[in-house]
C-alpha cells in the first residue's frame, strides 16, 4: 500500500481544488520520497494537517484550531469563505494491505459549517469508527509516527513513559488490536450496563410473574375444575333429561291408552244405558199386580173378619161350655186352644206375609183347623149337647169356617195369582237388574277409566312442572348450553353421588375465585417479556464471558507482539543513535509506572478485570559520545532533536507505515546531521514512502518530486510541483 494522491478543497488555506500525486514505487527501488517546500506562512504544514484530518483527528489543538469550523476556509478580501472543507485521501491498496476488497482505496472527510460531518470509503459513509480501524490495520494512523509535525519530535522525548508507549504500539502493530481491545471493552460495558438494567427489570417483573403466575394456576385449576364439572353437568342433566324425557313419553303413552280405553268404556256404556231405557219402555205399569193386590187384600180382610167371627164364636162356646161342662178339665182346654190358635196363627202369618202356600199347605192348616175345632167342642160341648145355644153358635162356627175354608181356598187362588205375576215380572226384572248391573259396572269401569285418565295426568302434569325445574336448572348450571345426550340412566344413589360431586367441584370454585381474563393476558405478556429479558440477559452474560475472552486473547496477543516489536526498535533505536551521533549508546527500557487513572486500592475496573496501577512505560536511556548523561533531560536541543530522530527512525524501521509524512522535523539540525539524517530517509525509502515538508537542502536532495506552496495576493495557498527525475535528465543535455 502507497499513497497516490491528496485532494484537498477548502480545506484551511486550500480554498481551491488542489491535488498533490505521489510518486509511484517501482519494483526493487526505494518507495519515494516527495517533498514540499515553501515559506514561511504559504501552507505548507496545512497539508499535513489536512493528511491528519482526514485520517479522523479530533483533537482541535493537533489541528491548530479552537472550533471545528475553523478548518474551513474563512474567506479574505478578495475571496469570500466557502462553506464546506473536504479532504480526500487515495491509498492504493493492490497488495491488500488494508482488509477491504478493492485496489484503491479513497478516504474522504467533509465538513459543513452547520457543523454536518460525513466520513466516506469509496464515496460511501461510514463510521469514524471504521475509518479508524481501516488506518490502523493498515498500519497507519494520525496520532502516530504516520504524521510527525512540527514540535512533535522534542514530543516523543518529553512525553511520560506511559505517553510514550503509544507510538511503541502503533509501531508494533498491535495498534488495531488494542482499538479492537477498546472496541470490546466498549461493548464489554455496554453489555454489563444492558445486563444490569435487564437484571433490575427482570428482578422488578419477577414478583409480579410470580403472582400471576400463582394466578395463572389457580385459573389452569379452575379450568380443570370448570372441566370437570361441565364433563359430570352434561353426564347428569343429560341423563336427566333423557330419563325426563323418557318418563313422560311414557306418561303420554299411558295417558293416551287411559283416554282410549275411557273412550271405549264410555261409547260402552251409552249402549247399555240405550237397551236399558229400551228394556224400561217395555215394562208395564203395574195395574194388574194392583188389582191381584186389591183381591188378594178383599180376600184377606174377609178372612180376617171371619177369623173374627169364629174368635169371637169360640169365645162364646168356651164361655158357654165353661158354664154348662164344668167337668171339662181346663188344662185340656187350654191346650187345644192353644193348639188351634197356632194354627189359626200360622195361617194368618202366611197371609199377612204373603207367603207362597201351595194349596196343600192351605188344606194341611185348614184340616188341622178343623181337627182341633172338633176337639175343642168336645171338650167344650161333650157335656152339654143338646143345649140349643151352643148347637146355634157351633152351626154359626161351621157356617164361618166353610167360609173360612172357601176364602182360604180364594186366597190361595189369589195367591197362585200374584205367584205367576211375580213370576213373570221376576223374569222381566231379572233381565233389567242384569243390564242394571251391566251398566253400573260399565259406569264403574267408565269412573275408573276417568280416574286412572287423571291420575295420568297429574302424573304428566308433575312430570311437565319437573321438566320445566329441570330445564331452568340446566339454563342456570350449563350458561344456556344444552347437554349432550346421555343415554347411561343413573340410580338415586349414583345421582345422589353426582350431585354431592357437583356440589363439591362448586364449593371448589367458589375457593378459588373468579380471575380477570386480563390476568391471562397480563400473565402472557409478562411471562413472554421476563422470558424475552431472561434469554437476553442469559445472551448477555454469555456475550461478556466471550468479550472478556476475546480481551485476554487480545492482551496477550499484544504483549507478545509488543515484546517482540519493542525488542526489534531498541536494537535499530541504538543502531540510529550511533549512526546520527557518529557513537554513543541508546537504550529502550521498559519500566512500570503508576496509573493515575487508577485507584489506590485497586480492585476490578468496570470490564470484571483486575485494575492495577502498575502500566508498562518506556524509559529512554542514551549516552552520546564523549558524556555520561543517562537521562534524556539533560540532552541539549540539537540531541534531544537527533534522538528523537533516531527513534522515529527505529519506529520506522521496525514496522514500516505505507507512508510516513515528517512535517519540518530536521529544521533544528546543522548541515552535518541533516545530510546523514538525509541517509536515514534513503536507506528507509526503500520500506516507506516519505513525504517531507522541509526547509532542508540535504532532504530536499533525497526527494523525487518536490512541491512548491506559495500564497498568492487573495490569500490562498497554490501548489506548483517539479519532478527532479525529469531536471536531472535534462541536465547534461543543457550543459
Amino acid at each position: 500500500m502507497y499513497l497516490e494522491k491528496l485532494e484537498i478543497q477548502g480545506f484551511k488555506t486550500f480554498v481551491r481544488k488542489t491535488t498533490l500525486t505521489f510518486p509511484q514505487p517501482k519494483t526493487g527501488e526505494r518507495r519515494g520520497v516527495a517533498g514540499i517546500v515553501g515559506p514561511n506562512g504559504s501552507g505548507k504544514s496545512n497539508f499535513a494537517d489536512a493528511l491528519r484530518w482526514v485520517m479522523g483527528e479530533q483533537s482541535l489543538k493537533s489541528l491548530r484550531g479552537k472550533k471545528s469550523e475553523d478548518v474551513i476556509f474563512s474567506g479574505t478580501e478578495k475571496l469570500p469563505r466557502v462553506g464546506m472543507a473536504e479532504v480526500s485521501l487515495f491509498l492504493n491498496n493492490e497488495d491488500r494491505q488494508a482488509p477491504i476488497d478493492f485496489s484503491e482505496v479513497v478516504i474522504t472527510r467533509r465538513l459543513y459549517r452547520s457543523g454536518e460531518s460525513d466520513y466516506l470509503i469509496n464515496n460511501k459513509k461510514v463510521r469514524l469508527q471504521d475509518v479508524t480501524l481501516l488506518l490502523a490495520e493498515a498500519s497507519c494512523g494520525q496520532k502516530t509516527y504516520s504524521i510527525i509535525g512540527q514540535g512533535m519530535v522534542d514530543a516523543i522525548l518529553m512525553a511520560t513513559p506511559l505517553e510514550r508507549k503509544a507510538y511503541f504500539d502503533e509501531a508494533s502493530g498491535t495498534r488495531p488490536l488494542q482499538l479492537k481491545r477498546e472496541e470490546a471493552e466498549h461493548k464489554l460495558r455496554q453489555t454489563e450496563d444492558n445486563l444490569r438494567q435487564g437484571d433490575v427489570l427482570i428482578e422488578e417483573i419477577a414478583p409480579r410473574l410470580r403472582s400471576l403466575t400463582r394466578q395463572v394456576r389457580r385459573l389452569e385449576r379452575r379450568e380443570e375444575v370448570e372441566k370437570e364439572l361441565i364433563e359430570l353437568r352434561h353426564h347428569f342433566y343429560g341423563s336427566a333429561l333423557f330419563q325426563s324425557q323418557q318418563a313422560m313419553r311414557r306418561s303420554e303413552a299411558e295417558l293416551n291408552a287411559a283416554a282410549a280405553l275411557r273412550e271405549t268404556a264410555t261409547k260402552t256404556l251409552q249402549t247399555l244405558e240405550e237397551q236399558f231405557g229400551t228394556l224400561e219402555r217395555t215394562v208395564g205399569d203395574g195395574e194388574g199386580y194392583q188389582r191381584l193386590t186389591a183381591e188378594y187384600q178383599r180376600i184377606w180382610d174377609a178372612r180376617a173378619a171371619v177369623s173374627e167371627n169364629i174368635l169371637r164364636l169360640k169365645s162364646q162356646l168356651a164361655a158357654s161350655s165353661a158354664a154348662v161342662n164344668q167337668a171339662v178339665s181346663v188344662p185340656a182346654l187350654t191346650e187345644v186352644y192353644h193348639a188351634l190358635e197356632r194354627t189359626v196363627g200360622a195361617l194368618l202369618d202366611a197371609v199377612e206375609g204373603q207367603k207362597q202356600l201351595d194349596s196343600v199347605a192351605i188344606q194341611a192348616h185348614s184340616n188341622s183347623l178343623r181337627e182341633h175345632l172338633v176337639v175343642f167342642r168336645g171338650h167344650l160341648f161333650g157335656a152339654t149337647e143338646d143345649d140349643t145355644e151352643n148347637t146355634t153358635f157351633t152351626a154359626e162356627l161351621e157356617q164361618f169356617e166353610n167360609e173360612a175354608t172357601h176364602l182360604a181356598k180364594s186366597l190361595d187362588a189369589a195367591q197362585q195369582q200374584m205367584q205367576q205375576f211375580h213370576e213373570k215380572e221376576r223374569e222381566k226384572n231379572k233381565t233389567i237388574f242384569d243390564l242394571e248391573r251391566s251398566v253400573r259396572t260399565a259406569r264403574e269401569h267408565v269412573s275408573g277409566c276417568v280416574e286412572k285418565e287423571h291420575e295420568h295426568q297429574i302424573t304428566l302434569a308433575r312430570l311437565s312442572a319437573t321438566r320445566e325445574a329441570l330445564n331452568r336448572e340446566i339454563a342456570e348450571e350449563l350458561n344456556g348450553a344444552t347437554p349432550r345426550p346421555e343415554t347411561t340412566l343413573f340410580s338415586e344413589p349414583e345421582q345422589s353421588e353426582m350431585r354431592h360431586r357437583m356440589e363439591g367441584l362448586k364449593r371448589r370454585l367458589a375457593e378459588i375465585g373468579t380471575i380477570d381474563e386480563e390476568t391471562a393476558k397480563e400473565y402472557e405478556e409478562t411471562k413472554t417479556r421476563f422470558e424475552f429479558l431472561t434469554g437476553e440477559a442469559e445472551d448477555l452474560r454469555k456475550a461478556t464471558h466471550d468479550l472478556r475472552r476475546v480481551v485476554r486473547e487480545l492482551d496477550e496477543t499484544i504483549a507478545r507482539q509488543f515484546t517482540e516489536s519493542f525488542q526489534r526498535i531498541s536494537k535499530d533505536f541504538e543502531k540510529f543513535f550511533t549512526v546520527l551521533f557518529n557513537g554513543g549508546t541508546a537504550k529502550l527500557v521498559a519500566v512500570a509506572v503508576d496509573d493515575p487513572g487508577v485507584s489506590d486500592e485497586g480492585g476490578m475496573d468496570s470490564t470484571g478485570f483486575e485494575a492495577s496501577r502498575e502500566r508498562t512505560g518506556i524509559d529512554i536511556q542514551v549516552t552520546p559520545p564523549g558524556k555520561r548523561l543517562k537521562h534524556i533531560s539533560m540532552l541539549s536541543g540539537g540531541e534531544r532533536a537527533l534522538t528523537s530522530l533516531a527513534l522515529i527512525c527505529a519506529i520506522i524501521s521496525s514496522n514500516p507505515s505505507p507512508f510516513v509524512v515528517l512535517d519540518e522535523v530536521d529544521a533544528a539540525l546543522d548541515e552535518a546531521n541533516s545530510v546523514r539524517f538525509a541517509e536515514i530517509i534513503d536507506q528507509l525509502s526503500h520500506r516507506t514512502q516519505f513525504v517531507v515538508i522541509t526547509h532542508n537542502r540535504a532532504s530536499m536532495h533525497q526527494a523525487n518530486i518536490l512541491y512548491g506552496i506559495t500564497m498568492s495576493d487573495d490569500g490562498a495557498s497554490k501548489v506548483l510541483s517539479l519532478k527532479l527525475e525529469d531536471i536531472e535528465r535534462t541536465l547534461p543535455e543543457t550543459a
